[in-house]
């Protein structure tokens, strides 16, 4: 009991300094940085390091003035065709560099974009480009033939269709825009006036699996978005320049890869480290390739990697810890004692929510604490009808062992 005791104090102690961190860099460093955003660090970074690496993939490297300077580009494109800001732009696309120059491009322009699942066909594909109130699209040339075949069906002209090609070929049908053409010969100078440095702007629509029906998009903000990178980047993993994420193969269009991955990297001018898809053989030759210190992960990731056979460089890794969501308690320690990680950090949220919780004691299974002083309440939930439980019309609060529905409040640092 005492143990338990003494590891609960270590662990309140912990969590307090890295509220106190999440806090600063939430509540007064964001909110005292009216610009503070995606675009302002891009561009920050591009000045301070301008040749440390910011994106690494198997497509090429690119330092953050490279970085900068096609997203000045992509900019410059879409300008250039008419595109204006507060319109948002959906995004088709695998993994790959010009994926995150189109979204700070878009963003430099006051543009949001519509981050689409490219496994999303026909009406589901429709559905997406509508809730994401998209009237452009920029899609990758891997994935012309499913926008080919609703792109008469959608109520976005051809000529506000954007492709980028892999090899410079022509695009596959008529009508739409080269983008490689337009990005190629565009300027790379910063805007007259860029629109990105606004934390109120809508930033990225993030769409839901849907899984139990269409899509839902869930609009992220440049304040919403910063905040959950600095927690993360800052108040948890500490991310420095020398630092570099990787994603796993997650693809980009998912809340983990382009805000626990990207992100994360972006707060403290580290790398994010990319691959079109995730791949158990190839995963310790990327990481061994590219000098991750971190990865973020979903719980397939880790679970492929366990049950996938011994592989000469699963230990030899710089790694310095990972995060993620979805790691089961049954693989948890021989995740971690097979590949020599040190620290896991697990957090339990949603791109929708407005509440998220973090382990910071590396207990296997564990998603954190729950607390009652930032307005987390875990309301009692009958398991036969899955209805919350009440007493005299008041929420019954759940006690150990059982389930329950976690609430909160939603604050200013919910916006």
């Amino acid at each position: 009991m005492l143990n338990l005791d003494v590891q609960r104090l270590k662990d309140r102690a912990l969590s307090a300094r890295m509220m106190t961190r999440a806090v600063y860099y939430s509540m007064v460093k964001l909110r005292d940085s009216s610009d503070h955003t995606a675009v302002k660090l891009v561009e920050q970074w591009a000045e301070e390091i301008p040749n440390r690496l910011a994106v690494i993939s198997h497509e090429g490297k690119y330092t953050y003035r490279q970085f900068n300077q096609r997203a000045n580009q992509v900019a410059r494109a879409l300008q250039q065709l008419g595109a204006k800001a507060d319109e948002s732009v959906a995004l088709i696309m695998d993994s790959r560099p010009e994926y995150l120059f189109s979204v700070v491009g878009a963003a430099k322009l006051g543009m949001a974009t519509g981050l689409i699942n490219t496994n999303l066909v026909g009406e589901q594909l429709k559905h997406a480009l509508k809730i994401t109130q998209s009237t452009w699209v920029v899609v990758g040339s891997e994935h012309m033939k499913a926008l080919q075949d609703i792109i008469d069906e959608v109520d976005i002209p051809r000529d506000r269709v954007l492709v980028w090609t892999e090899d410079d070929a022509p695009p596959a049908f008529e009508g739409v825009h080269h983008m490689n053409v337009f990005v190629s010969e565009a300027s790379s100078d910063p805007l007259e006036q860029s629109e990105g440095y606004d934390m109120s702007r809508p930033f990225v629509y993030i769409c839901t699996s849907g899984t139990t029906g269409l899509p839902k998009a869930a609009l992220v903000r440049n304040q919403r978005f910063m905040q959950a990178c600095y927690y993360f980047g800052q108040a948890v993993l500490y991310v420095k320049p020398s630092d570099v994420m990787y994603t796993s193969g997650l693809p980009l269009y998912h809340n983990t890869a382009i805000s626990q991955g990207w992100g994360v990297a972006l707060t403290g001018g580290g790398a994010i480290a990319i691959r079109r898809r995730f791949s158990a053989t190839a995963f310790w030759d990327d990481c061994d390739e590219f000098g991750c210190t971190m990865f973020t992960y979903v719980g397939e990731v880790c679970r492929y990697l366990v049950k996938s056979r011994p592989h000469p460089k699963e230990r030899a890794h710089r790694l310095r810890c990972v995060l993620g969501a979805g790691l089961r308690p049954d693989i948890w320690d021989e995740f971690k004692t097979r590949f020599g990680i040190d620290t896991v950090y697990e957090y339990y949220g949603a791109t929708e929510g407005n509440v998220g919780l973090i382990n910071l004691s590396g207990k296997p299974g564990m998603v954190g604490r729950i607390s009652p002083g930032r307005g987390h309440v875990l309301a009692k939930v009958d398991p036969e009808t899955e209805e919350m439980v009440k007493q005299e019309g008041q929420l019954v609060a759940a006690q150990p062992g059982e389930s329950g529905i976690l609430l909160a409040k939603i604050g200013p640092m919910a916006e």
